[in-house]
């Protein structure tokens, strides 16, 4: 998950607090935002990330500091446990630094806001979309955790479990699943300690000497009928998505002197990424078990990558990169879709 992807809401306490002299449990929507917000408490701690054995199976360690507004640093470590990886946040700027290239992508002041749909429009189509229960549940990293499950309205699937903790409301640990039950990736601590504020040198950066500095790709979201003359490309949206699924926003991106487009489609939790691109561009997002397949215009390339399975192919002109956590027989209807 990226994700990069589950941080949306920025609330305070705990809305349960005021039920802790109750034993009625809190209800599933509050333990739910609670969980998608900052943490309240800063902390640090070590973090497994896993896929399924189509997606690669090798589980990633990465350990995380956080402390709000904003401020986090994350380090991806390699197989001896240094970091190999390093995002670093201040609140109003970000890096990442990547040490095996030695290099660095910088990201603009000021852009870290603004980028995603209001909170509660987020938190209505997950509702929309979801039925969302809670039960209780045991411990993890020797926390005391709620369960919340997470099922599709349209089929009853379950989609995402998240064991969250019952003093902080920060997820512990989290499994996305494909409609099938398939375990798609999971997220979880093996340690975390909450702590008063940390030290301000872990989000402060400063480049490694002689490394390469490069703007992120992290564009300002543009109207679809701009992007076309911002991309020099003819902008092709589905006409079918899945269930709960809607168009959030397209962005254009640069690599290099190059324009590509990136369309983002959500259902308030789970999103897909459509990236159009010029012919012969590629992009790399660590992928396995390539297969070629067919689709009703023409063939494709079918892989698993860490945020889910991926779809390349080409047509009228541009290449496409179709990915996120959905069953690829969708993967498939949406690319089949393009007009």
């Amino acid at each position: 998950m990226n994700s990069k992807a589950l941080l949306l809401l920025l609330l305070s306490t705990p809305v349960w607090a005021s039920r802790r002299a109750s034993s009625a449990p809190p209800r599933a929507m509050d333990v739910l935002r609670m969980s998608l917000a900052p943490s309240a408490k800063s902390y640090e701690g070590l973090v497994e990330l896993s896929s399924s054995p189509a997606g690669g199976g090798r589980p990633r360690r990465m350990r995380v500091f956080f402390q709000g507004p904003g401020r986090a640093r994350r380090e991806i470590l390699d197989d001896s446990g240094r970091p190999s990886r390093v995002i670093v946040s201040d609140g109003t700027a970000e890096w990442i630094y990547d040490r095996v290239l030695n290099r660095v992508w910088e990201e603009e002041p000021g852009r870290l806001s603004g980028k995603r749909p209001a909170p509660e429009e987020e938190l209505a189509r997950l509702a929309a979309n979801y039925e969302v229960t809670l039960s209780t549940a045991g411990r993890v990293a020797r926390r005391a955790v709620w369960l919340l499950e997470l099922r599709s309205r349209l089929d009853h699937s379950l989609r995402r479990r998240l064991w969250v903790d019952r003093q902080w409301g920060l997820c512990l640990r989290s499994q996305s699943l494909l409609p099938d039950g398939t375990l798609l990736a999971e997220t979880r601590f093996k340690r975390v300690a909450f702590a008063n504020p940390l030290d301000p040198a872990l989000f402060a950066f400063s480049a490694p000497p002689g490394a390469a500095l490069s703007r992120r790709l992290e564009p300002d979201p543009v109207k679809l009928e701009q992007a076309r003359q911002a991309s020099g490309l003819s902008p092709a949206l589905p006409r079918w998505l899945p269930a709960g699924f809607v168009f959030e926003s397209v962005e254009v991106l640069s690599r290099g002197k190059k324009k590509l487009l990136h369309y983002r489609f959500s259902d308030g939790v789970d999103a897909l990424s459509l990236f159009q691109c010029p012919p012969r561009m590629r992009l790399n997002f660590g992928r396995t078990g390539t297969l070629r397949v067919r689709l009703a215009s023409g063939g494709a390339a079918s892989a698993e990558t860490p945020e889910g399975p991926l779809l390349a192919w080409s047509r009228a002109g541009s290449r496409f990169v179709l990915l996120g956590p959905a069953a690829p027989e969708d993967l498939r209807r949406v690319a089949e879709s393009l007009p």
